[in-house]
């Protein structure tokens, strides 16, 4: 019984701190369109499985996002522990096989997402959980919210191979139609 009240004890406060540190009442992510995206060291167990969709061999803890030879990468920003990440992740789910059964996007773009304040144990878990087929890394000392200005989750961006953000979307991506029509007009654009 003792056992059961400290876990969820933690699990509380674990939900709090990334509704303080994580979802900030006031404040703004400083990535935005027409930026160039500061390149980014990938971390987790997806950078050797994750690496072959994604077209980098040879990696093993860590990975460089500048090695990606994508036209496109969709990249998306988020914690296992935020609910509206969680009701973004079969909208994300729903985006990587649309973009799999394309035959000209699934060629040129690559789809990731980043783990923030997560450890490798907690993206398993979600991973399993939410049935993610793409390759999810781990944040675990939030280096993206500090270095890159990630501070509202969940947050999309749309990259290109010169590493321009082409586009942003900030919370739950509601129209996925209109999502998927912007990928494509960015794709047909090189």
């Amino acid at each position: 019984m003792r056992t059961q009240f400290i876990k969820w004890s933690f699990f509380g406060f674990i939900i709090i701190l990334s509704v303080l540190f994580l979802q900030p009442a006031y404040g703004e992510n400083k990535i935005k369109t027409g930026m160039d995206f500061p390149d980014i060291m990938l971390e987790g167990n997806d950078c050797i499985e994750g690496g072959q969709y994604l077209g980098v061999k040879n990696e093993e803890r860590f990975m460089d996002l500048s090695k990606i030879p994508a036209k496109l990468i969709i990249i998306e920003f988020f914690n296992v522990y935020c609910p509206v990440c969680q009701k973004q992740a079969p909208v994300a789910n729903k985006l990587y096989k649309i973009i799999q059964r394309n035959p000209e996007l699934s060629k040129d773009v690559k789809m990731l997402a980043i783990g923030i304040g997560n450890r490798q144990n907690e993206i398993d878990a979600y991973k399993k959980q939410h049935m993610v087929k793409f390759p999810l890394f781990i944040d675990p000392y939030s280096k993206s919210q500090n270095k890159h200005g990630i501070s509202m989750i969940p947050y999309t961006l749309i990259i290109n191979s010169e590493r321009k953000v082409l586009d942003s979307h900030m919370g739950v991506i509601d129209n996925l139609d209109a999502f998927v029509a912007k990928i494509s007009s960015y794709h047909k654009q090189k």
